[in-house]
């Protein structure tokens, strides 16, 4: 190599010395701009799961473009959307930048929905909808957050907006129907759900909510048909047997009810209406105590709604724990004054506290808010009876007679007063009618057997029990054929009827009178106390028989001075079935 040469190399060497010097100056100065857009690149163009990383990095970058940024946050709202928290703060992010496009705003929207922040998730469906508002899903999802933010009212309007606007399918269409039922709008609830169904003959959840319709309606053979086709296409629906039970249990049937919410609660024991709903059959099948143990199952669950509250209340007031009930109620009337039966349940407790007043006092609530309620205005009557102030009582049940359709009930209820009242052939001729208007009713059967019974004629009681039991075994109906037998001088048939009242319902003061009364006719007067005695604490309505009757046993004791106060105890109550019988008692003890 001649000395020219080496020099040249000398150079060659030198400028690459400077160049590699200058590239790695050059790397280590801009190295902070090139990455970001290298994963801006790799977050667009790969499906690695190097993807999110670069994502999060590029969308993390403010040296970018804005635009990447906002691409970057896209992606990862696709790519790694799984958490609506973490997917609210991407969007959230993306419109603090000033990027959001509508559906930016709907998708922020629809975490929020996941995550039950419904009003949010409403402001951000209503700022997509009025960035594009020819999209009809913005609309709909909108109502989908009002309707479970309970502004049924906004959320229909809204459903008719988005039908409009082409969204007009089974599931808009339905939420409609389901927003207007919870107005208590059936008519419209039902023509949107009938038009649903004929677009989607198999959706589920309409079927299901049209059944609910229906049963509001009272038209529960309908009400059956759409939740028996529901439960054809998912068996396993515990929402769908839940509804299934409800109106079973509407029918009477609770035979079915309690299958159906048995089957409920198998497939999810967490499921709260199921369990509610189980303790209300519980209360309407005589069993208030286990009414209660469902009911703490529901409390360990959450807070108690109002539904709950209600039950509660009812089954404690079964219970006679009438302090309790009315707790109960008071605590619900501290929440919301506008509940009508908080008043109605207690004025029942009171009347049983003979606290007249305050229940007529309660019912007066409840019926100037609702004039013609037929539960206050036989409340009213009964607490008027028991109060001496018999025009009053007649009036009221008369006029719930005259205005209300379930005039079974109210002829029943008047054969009461009328029994009560030692006025027989009247009760005779009431429970008459309400088993002609309710030939299949087991409470309309027992009450024409009570009135029997009280007549003097035990056998036509038996048999009118007896058709009562052949339709369904109540404590009510064992009770009636217990006391008939008795009469009859049958006590065997009397004890084992009374034995299975009190396996129906061990709490009811009632069969403890009755069974007081056979211990008393097979000279178990002792026994016969303790019956009594228990009737009394938990409240028995007829508190005149309960204490004419313990006189009796004080008196086969020969306790003569305790049998006359009691039977003078029992005087004070009577309002006229016992007037005879405790006159020829006073006069057996009176002093010679």
């Amino acid at each position: 190599m001649t000395r020219g040469e080496k020099i040249a190399w000398i150079w060659v060497w030198s400028a690459m010395t400077l160049v590699i010097i200058g590239s790695s100056f050059a790397v280590w100065r801009y190295a902070s701009l090139a990455f970001p857009y290298l994963d801006a690149f790799i977050c667009d163009h790969s499906i690695g799961t190097e993807r999110v990383s670069a994502c999060q990095r590029a969308a993390a970058a403010e040296q970018v473009p804005l635009e990447l940024r906002a691409s970057a946050l896209r992606k990862l709202v696709v790519v790694d959307g799984h958490e609506p928290e973490t997917t609210a703060e991407r969007l959230s992010l993306l419109i603090r930048l000033g990027a959001a496009n509508a559906e930016d705003w709907n998708n922020r929207g629809n975490a929020y929905y996941a995550l039950k922040k419904f009003d949010k998730a409403a402001d951000d469906f209503r700022t997509a909808g009025l960035m594009n508002s020819a999209v009809g899903t913005y609309w709909s999802n909108l109502a989908d957050a009002q309707l479970e933010g309970g502004r049924y009212g906004e959320a229909i309007y809204n459903y008719t907006t988005a039908m409009r606007k082409g969204e007009n399918n089974a599931e808009v269409r339905g939420n409609r129907g389901w927003a207007r039922y919870q107005l208590g709008n059936y008519a419209a609830a039902l023509a949107d759900y009938d038009k649903a169904i004929r677009q989607d003959p198999e959706h589920i959840d309409n079927l299901n909510e049209r059944g609910l319709v229906h049963l509001a309606l009272y038209d529960h053979r309908l009400a059956l048909t759409d939740l028996d086709k529901a439960l054809q296409l998912n068996k396993n629906s515990y929402a769908v047997l839940t509804n299934r039970g409800i109106v079973h249990s509407a029918l009477g049937d609770f035979d079915k009810a309690g299958k159906d919410l048995d089957r409920a609660i198998e497939l999810d024991a967490n499921y709260l209406l199921a369990r509610l709903e189980k303790a209300w059959l519980l209360i309407y099948t005589d069993r208030p105590a286990d009414a209660l143990s469902e009911l703490k199952v529901v409390e360990k669950l959450g807070p108690l709604s109002i539904s709950a509250l209600e039950a509660r209340s009812r089954a404690r007031q079964s219970l006679g724990m009438l302090e309790d009930a009315i707790a109960d109620a008071e605590m619900v009337m501290a929440t919301n004054d506008q509940y009508t039966w908080p008043y109605q349940l207690r004025s029942e407790a009171r009347q049983y506290l003979d606290d007249y007043e305050g229940s007529i006092a309660d019912s007066n609530v409840v019926l100037s808010r609702f004039p013609g309620n037929m539960d206050a205005l036989v409340t009213r009557s009964t607490t008027f009876h028991l109060a001496g102030r018999f025009d009053s009582a007649f009036a009221d049940i008369n006029h719930a007679i005259a205005t209300n359709a379930n005039r079974a009930y109210v002829y029943e209820s008047r054969s009461y007063l009328y029994m009560y009242s030692g006025r027989l052939a009247e009760a005779v001729a009431d429970a008459r009618q309400a088993v002609a208007l309710a030939p299949q009713s087991v409470d309309m059967l027992n009450v024409l057997g009570w009135a029997y019974i009280e007549s003097g004629a035990p056998a036509a009681g038996l048999r009118e029990c007896d058709r009562s039991l052949a339709i369904r075994e109540t404590e009510r109906a064992q009770r009636c054929r217990a006391i008939a037998y008795l009469d009859l001088n049958q006590p065997e048939a009397a004890q084992a009827a009374a034995d299975r009242a009190v396996a129906l319902n061990g709490v009811s003061p009632n069969n403890r009178i009755v069974l007081g009364r056979i211990d008393l006719a097979r000279g178990k007067a002792q026994s016969a106390l303790a019956h009594f005695d228990a009737a009394l604490k938990l409240h028995a309505f007829d508190r005149a028989a309960v204490r004419m009757y313990r006189g009796d046993a004080e008196r086969a004791l020969g306790n003569l001075e305790q049998a006359r106060f009691h039977y003078l105890e029992a005087k004070k109550r009577d309002l006229g079935l016992y007037t005879g019988p405790l006159a020829d008692r006073l006069a057996a003890v009176s002093q010679p």
